[in-house]
C-alpha cells in the first residue's frame, strides 16, 4: 500500500494581475518527497531570480531535520508551524493569559 499524499495540490491557478504565472496545475507529493521538490523549486527561483529571499513555511508533521540542515546550507530560510501541543500549552500558560 502506497504512502498517502504530504501535499496534494489540484487545479491550482496563480496570476499577477493580467499576468498567469500557472493554469490548472495539479500536484501530488509523498512524505518523503518533500526535499526533492524543495531543491527543484529552490534551484528554478534561484537560476530566475537570484536576489529573492526565499522563506518557506514547513508544518511540523512534514518538516524533518534534513530539509532544515539542506535549507540553511543553501540560504534558504524557514518557518515551523507546530500544531496543537498540551504540553508547551501547559508551560506557557500563564504568559499567554497576561499577553
Amino acid at each position: 500500500m502506497q504512502q498517502p499524499y504530504a501535499i496534494e495540490l489540484k487545479g491550482i491557478t496563480k496570476t499577477f494581475g493580467s499576468v498567469v504565472a500557472n493554469h490548472d496545475v495539479s500536484l501530488n507529493v509523498r512524505q518523503g518527497e518533500i526535499l526533492a521538490l524543495l531543491k527543484r523549486i529552490v534551484r528554478q527561483i534561484r537560476n530566475r531570480f537570484s536576489d529573492t529571499v526565499l522563506l518557506f513555511r514547513a508544518d511540523s508533521h512534514h518538516c524533518k531535520p534534513a530539509v532544515h540542515a539542506w535549507c540553511e546550507a543553501h540560504n534558504a530560510e524557514f518557518v515551523i508551524g507546530l500544531g496543537p501541543n498540551r504540553a508547551l500549552d501547559r508551560q506557557f500558560e500563564f504568559s499567554l493569559k497576561t499577553a
